[in-house]
């Protein structure tokens, strides 16, 4: 076609794209006459422009296909589509001959704008008293920053709108960064003249310019445009200037044929005086008055051989993608079930409970479509965390596949370690950071990699477990120095400690600079940090790895050596989220190609390529559309007065591109009922389409997709009902039972004879907790070190108060090395000190022996033979006819119910030992107890208080000790019969206050079912 007007053509979503544009280039249909047949060189001086790279990738396979392999083709460039900055924008078109500075580099925009920004935010930050900018807020707000640059170029927009915007009109916020524009439309332009270059979507602008002029010139040159949506006004100027060309041809990508000139008005906003930019056919609408067409009229659809099914379903959407005022005539003549049957014959919904049941159905669904032969599957999300999931799935069936967005390069592999390098050195070798980077799978550290785990785990139980070490390479020797007398659990033998100290070397050489570094308080180049960071990484990496995002990382830190001149100056010890800040805008793209036929698409990537199967993941607002949001440098309100395009552009861009994936053979739509544990909201495209089709043809979709929902819920579940375990009681031979327990662990046999067992017989020891803090029951074993000193000073005649305080303070540094600590625990244990002397001083007066910490055992024989009780006592004060004994408690002191009815046995059966003669203190003589006092410490208001042990009416304190003492020989002869249980909480009740073994116990699974499902 070719006549006096535009020359404009359409492809409808039902057919596909590139094949049908192949085939109508090259029947002459899009231009008349061209290609001529008796030339068979005239093809090759056509020019076919297209939106993006990949679809000039896939053209190529079409021109094989169609034309055969002796084919001269055009040349295929890509023009770039929307604002999408995955397209290289200085390449879009022959710039060679086009006079112009070169587009700064990208690392190099951002650096320097993150200096700016840093400047005016900490000078308004000073002025307002307000918090400083950190190095990766500034990061972050440059990337917005350039982000609106490119915007203003790409619409047209002169820095000068900004003066449309009276700052006086603006909330405060709003005020600032108004201001903040003034300066950078200043600053920013004369930087770029003397740095020699431009932004590169001015540059792309002017590139495009140049290329209208160019086809001004050259008027008989074939131009074929295809795909755009011209959503970008010069490249929208372009494409109109090539429809009118005597030679040009403008293919648009599924412009509605469906609606009517009233349903246009509405569009356009002629009735309401403004568009609806939400809609689907918005941009196309603005590219076809810009052509100087009607909307209704004058385009051309290559629809030939359009199956009936795609047409009814192409026809349906239109409906459903009405504008909002029309909506209201959706029931005035609704679509009949049977072409509603037609049009969604080959559709289904997935609703999944959750983003997991989602991304699992999604995969379910790729892999069966795998079983046509030939069918090639496309899952289409804008959600990443989505694609990753399914990516993640699909590796149960062997399947890998390519998500062509890419990940973002701190998401990568070689990303994350960069990451764990530059955390692990700005925290200065921090357990958590540091394990993390030790375990990365690409760390070798000069060592084979069985070799470097074996030590790492031996530094994770030696050092980094238990007790935050002191900070530093220094902390780590010094906590393996203490592991083998310090830790409980851990021992080291000589070869182990060789390794152990040997990988703290290697990391010392090779971290300890960039450490140094990042910890620092003098202001640094950021080049030079990166630098540093950069050798760090050259160290630690496996150089053999392969990984996507490897080669990235490598050039993201070329790119940033080379924006040296942006003279970015940084906190040091905000490196670490400015640079995880700029890596999240570099896209790291597979290597290794996935399945021929499995495809993981995002929109601008999904755009023109074909597929059979079309799975559109993540149909939830917020997702799919994504909000329209705002930037950080503009409000709505000042975008509109500045002449931007309102955020819903976006919104009318996705809904074009939800509507085209519509035409695939087969749909799958898929959404997740809760985003993380809250509902979710469908899309507002699903939405319409339940409101137009009606609850009865929605459900029979939801039926579609149950089958994959079905599949999903079997996959990972069990063989018949599901039967929680039983509440675990163990009887292990009497040979293994434990002959040998402490009065405390006594108690814990009571209160949950499994954690016994799994201590002593299996022989069991939980790992303690990485990186932790200290806990109330390390503080209640620092306050009684403490406490000891005191005591032994005083048992030695010591008096002053000042040579006790520092007999304890030497024992609480010793004892803990954290400045937090101390600020909140040492001026409590101060109080709990000062009333200690007092107490001390009052119990002396009655002469009594004061023993501390006076251990004691005691054995006798049992039915499974002989059983040996022992205990610790915290204070014995040992008189000539009677004796007292004291226990001090920083945690909670047991209730007299529990001391009566046997929960808390161990006053009593201290008590009991001291009168059989179990302590060495009372020369193994038995010595009767009339005073059993618990001291809870607390360093509050009052610093102690003394609890009396009391027998209840009727009862003496020695028929308490007596009934302990009882009750401790039936319960040993209750163990040593065979079938005798170490069931789980055996008084779930009492259950003990610190237990390492719940977990080991499934105390939560048979728990619930215990309680009829709730806890």
């Amino acid at each position: 076609m070719n006549g006096a007007g535009p020359n404009v053509f359409s492809i409808p979503p039902g057919k596909r794209f590139l094949a049908t544009l192949v085939n109508a280039l090259l029947n002459g249909r899009l231009i008349a006459g061209f290609p001529d047949p008796a030339d068979p060189l005239s093809l090759a001086r056509a020019t076919l422009l297209l939106p993006t790279r990949r679809a000039c990738r896939a053209v190529l396979d079409c021109f094989l296909d169609i034309g055969g392999p002796a084919l001269l083709l055009p040349r295929i460039r890509a023009i770039g589509d929307e604002e999408e900055n995955a397209v290289d924008l200085s390449a879009a078109i022959d710039d060679s001959a086009v006079d112009l500075p070169p587009a700064i580099p990208g690392l190099l925009r951002r650096t320097t704008l993150t200096r700016f920004i840093l400047a005016w935010g900490n000078a308004a930050g000073e002025a307002k008293g307000t918090r400083r900018l950190t190095a990766g807020d500034a990061a972050f707000l440059a990337g917005e920053l350039a982000r609106l640059m490119d915007l203003l170029s790409t619409q047209g927009v002169p820095w000068d709108n900004l003066d449309a915007i009276l700052p006086q009109e603006l909330q405060e916020h709003w005020q600032v960064t108004h201001d903040f524009l003034q300066v950078a439309r200043q600053g920013w332009p004369r930087f770029l003249a003397a740095h020699g270059s431009i932004d590169p979507a001015q540059r792309r602008r002017l590139v495009m310019e140049a290329e209208l002029a160019r086809l001004g010139n050259a008027p008989d040159q074939p131009v074929i445009a295809a795909g755009s949506t011209g959503s970008i006004p010069t490249t929208a100027e372009l494409l109109a200037a090539i429809s009118r060309l005597p030679r040009g041809a403008l293919v648009l990508p599924g412009y509605d044929r469906h609606l009517s000139a009233q349903l246009w008005a509405n569009i356009a906003g002629t009735s309401s005086g403004q568009s609806v930019a939400s809609h689907p056919q918005s941009s196309l609408h603005a590219l076809v008055t810009r052509c100087h067409l009607p909307p209704d009229g004058a385009v051309v659809h290559l629809d030939q051989d359009l199956d009936n099914a795609l047409s009814a379903r192409e026809a349906l959407f239109s409906r459903v993608m009405w504008p909002a005022e029309a909506t209201g005539q959706w029931n005035l003549s609704p679509p009949a079930p049977e072409v509603i049957s037609l049009a969604l014959g080959s559709v289904g919904l997935i609703e999944a409970a959750s983003e997991e049941e989602e991304g699992l159905a999604i995969a379910l669904a790729m892999r069966h479509g795998l079983e046509t032969p030939g069918a090639h599957i496309a899952l289409i999300t804008p959600n990443r965390a989505l694609a990753r999931r399914v990516t993640a799935e699909l590796q149960r069936f062997d399947l890998t596949v390519d998500d062509t967005a890419g990940t973002p390069l701190s998401e990568t592999t070689p990303g994350v370690l960069a990451r764990l390098v530059a955390e692990t050195a700005a925290q200065d070798f921090a357990a958590l950071p540091l394990l993390a980077l030790l375990k990365h799978p690409m760390v070798r550290l000069g060592l084979a990699r069985e070799k470097l785990l074996h030590a790492v785990s031996l530094l994770e139980q030696a050092a980094l477990r238990g007790l935050r070490p002191q900070t530093g390479i220094a902390g780590l020797r010094a906590a393996l120095a203490l592991c083998n007398s310090g830790k409980e659990n851990v021992r080291l033998t000589p070869g182990d400690i060789t390794l152990t100290l040997d990988l703290v070397e290697r990391l010392e050489m090779f971290l300890q600079p960039l450490a140094t570094c990042l910890t620092s308080r003098e202001a640094m180049a950021m080049i030079d940090v990166a630098d540093m960071h950069r050798a760090a990484l050259a160290h630690l990496i496996d150089g053999t790895a392969e990984d996507a995002g490897e080669g990235v990382l490598w050039t993201f830190f070329d790119e940033l050596a080379d924006a040296a001149e942006s003279g970015l100056v940084i906190d040091p010890r905000e490196y670490a989220g400015a640079v995880e800040t700029l890596m999240q805008d570099q896209p790291a793209r597979a290597i290794n190609e996935g399945h021929s036929r499995l495809r993981i698409y995002g929109l601008l990537e999904a755009r023109l390529l074909p597929a059979d199967l079309v799975i559109l993941g993540g149909l939830n607002e917020g997702i799919w559309p994504a909000t329209a949001r705002t930037d950080a440098w503009l409000s709505r309100g000042m975008r509109l007065a500045m002449s931007l395009p309102a955020p819903e552009q976006r919104i009318g861009l996705a809904a074009h591109d939800f509507t085209q994936a519509l035409g695939a053979r087969d749909v799958i739509l898929t959404r997740a009922l809760k985003a993380g544990t809250a509902p979710s909201v469908p899309s507002r495209w699903l939405q319409r389409l339940a409101a137009v089709i009606g609850e009865s043809p929605y459900q029979v979709l939801r039926e579609k997709g149950q089958t994959f929902l079905d599949l999903a819920g079997m996959i990972d579940a069990g063989h018949g009902e599901p039967r929680p375990c039983p509440q675990p009681e163990p009887r292990p031979p009497l040979a293994v039972r434990p002959r040998a327990l402490s009065v405390t662990e006594i108690e814990t046999l009571i209160r949950d004879p499994y954690a016994i067992y799994a201590r002593h017989v299996l022989k069991l020891r939980a790992l303690e907790d990485l990186d932790k803090t200290i806990d109330a029951r390390e503080r209640g074993t620092l306050i009684h070190a403490c406490l000891e000193r005191v005591q032994e000073g005083l048992a030695h005649g010591e008096r002053d108060r000042a040579t006790l305080l520092a007999m304890a303070e030497r024992e609480f540094a010793a004892e803990s090395a954290w400045p937090q600590v101390r600020a909140f625990w040492w001026p409590r244990f101060l109080r709990i000190f000062d009333w200690f002397l007092i107490f001390d001083e009052r119990r002396r007066m009655t002469g009594a022996q004061v023993e501390i910490e006076a251990s004691g055992r005691i054995t006798w024989p049992a039915p499974a033979g002989v059983f040996t009780l022992r205990g610790r006592a915290d204070r014995l004060e040992i008189g000539p006819s009677s004796t007292k004994l004291i226990d001090f408690k920083t945690g909670a002191v047991p209730t007299g119910r529990d001391i009566k009815d046997g929960f808390a046995p161990q006053l009593t059966l201290e008590a009991a030992m001291l009168q059989n003669g179990a302590f060495a203190a009372t020369a193994g003589q038995g010595a009767p107890v009339d005073e059993l006092l618990y001291v809870k410490l607390s360093g509050g208001d009052p610093p102690a208080e003394e609890d009396v042990v009391k027998a209840e009416k009727g009862d003496s304190l020695a028929d308490m000790i007596d009934a302990a003492w009882t009750g401790l020989h039936q319960l040993i002869a209750a163990f040593d019969k065979a079938d005798a249980p170490y069931r789980a909480l055996g008084h779930a009740a009492k259950a003990p206050r610190y237990n390492d073994y719940l977990h080991l116990a499934r105390v939560r699974e048979w728990g619930v079912a215990a309680e009829g499902g709730e806890e």
